[in-house]
């Protein structure tokens, strides 16, 4: 499984999915939804790789610019790679 072109697949399509998000941490329950739903076979290291890969392409990009930019994303992290 090619990691990087379903980061790019899902960041492509991202507004189909992440309209209602208005955090980085609503847009990677978002995107863990999403995979999940899609690729159910995808271990959950890959999919927290193709995740932390989509929220780094979306940043970038500037989608989260309308929200308090990584508020809480930090956070997030510690709690959920326990």
């Amino acid at each position: 499984m090619n990691l990087q072109v379903i980061i790019n697949e899902v960041a492509d399509n991202a507004d189909d999915f992440l309209g209602d998000a208005s955090s980085m941490i609503e847009a990677r329950a978002a995107i863990r939804t999403f995979l999940s739903e899609t690729y159910p076979s995808m271990h959950k290291a890959d999919s927290e790789q193709v995740v932390a890969g989509v929220l780094a392409i979306l940043d970038e990009e500037g989608f989260f610019d309308f929200v308090g930019k990584h508020d809480g994303w930090e956070e997030d992290d510690d709690a959920t790679n326990e």
